[in-house]
């Protein structure tokens, strides 16, 4: 699996994640959530890549 980076920030009790470079976004409660938020969307992305190379 490739390397993701996200940048982070909290803003009024929220946080929220960037994809430095891609598509990626998310918002949570907490930064587990975040977490988990951004793990899932990564995978999914880096499964889509893959099947695109086969196709």
């Amino acid at each position: 699996m490739g390397v993701f980076t996200f940048v982070c920030r909290s803003k009024g009790g929220e946080w929220s994640a960037k994809q430095l470079e891609g598509e990626i976004e998310s918002s949570a409660a907490s930064t587990y959530e975040l977490q988990r938020k951004l793990v899932q969307a990564a995978t999914f992305r880096h499964h889509q890549q893959m099947v695109m190379e086969l196709l």
